[in-house]
């Protein structure tokens, strides 16, 4: 089996100029101060700058207007046997549990953080995943957006073949989630890079050196195949020529 930890180290080492774009873009709207150096990186002294909210101003006029807009939702089958009313009401109540799902935990709704990693990042990029309450038999849906800076992938002609995401979490978020690594984390109070690996086969968590005892891949689609439950769209502004920093541009490309 490949090793898709080191793998996707590779490909964030690769994608550098792509995380450094979004980086460098969210400072600029969130009206960072802007630090003068010279050509040896070195700050000069003295210099006095003033950082303007024009492209703040922008940007987040951009996205309250998306806020202000109402989603349409059209389900079309080639089946004319598939009701796509039932459809379409399935997928409103999905997002709208997943939504309620979120405000428990004190995280924005779907749409407004999409519409932000769309306008700020170029890209959009969440974790689907579905389970039956054993109890109740009530399906509970959880999409949990990624930031794209922390997130690599692999695709082929089917698709995403694995997916990496990579984040820095407190002791106290690590153990909600993984309370059996109480005893290996031992007496560390700093925070910890949490690693989560999903293939078509398989899902890997790492936190630290540390890894979460391994599961097999669940999710199956209706042609039988195995495929890994993230789900990324990239916005189509920027260009397809030079390294994929070009690709999925931000709203202010044409103003850096």
């Amino acid at each position: 089996m490949a090793d898709y930890r080191e793998l996707a180290k590779q490909t964030r080492d690769d994608w550098q100029p792509l995380f450094n774009r979004i980086k460098d873009d969210d400072n600029l709207i969130n009206l960072a101060p802007y630090v003068l150096r010279d050509d040896k990186k070195d700050i000069v002294p003295h210099a006095l700058s003033l950082t303007v909210n024009d492209i703040a101003v922008f940007v987040n006029n951009v996205e309250a207007f998306l806020g202000t807009t109402d989603e349409k939702l059209i389900v079309e089958a080639k089946n004319k046997g598939i009701d796509t009313l039932k459809v379409e009401a399935f997928v409103e109540a999905a997002f709208g549990e997943a939504d309620r799902l979120l405000s428990i935990q004190t995280e924005p709704e779907l749409t407004s953080t999409f519409d932000q990693q769309a306008c700020r990042a170029g890209r959009t990029a969440s974790l689907v995943i579905c389970n039956v309450d054993p109890e109740t038999n009530i399906l509970i849906p959880r999409i949990q957006p990624c930031d794209p800076r922390g997130l690599t992938y692999g695709v082929d002609d089917k698709g995403l073949v694995w997916t990496s995401y990579l984040t820095t979490r407190s002791k106290n978020e690590v153990l909600r989630d993984y309370p059996d690594l109480e005893s290996r984390l031992g007496n560390k109070t700093k925070d910890f890079k949490v690693e989560n690996i999903w293939t078509r086969e398989h899902n890997e968590v790492w936190v630290d050196d540390i890894q979460v005892p391994e599961q097999e891949n669940p999710f199956i689609n209706m042609q039988g195949d195995s495929y890994v439950p993230m789900v990324i769209r990239i916005v189509p502004m920027g260009s397809i020529y030079g390294g994929i920093e070009k690709r999925g541009e931000s709203l202010i490309f044409m103003m850096r």
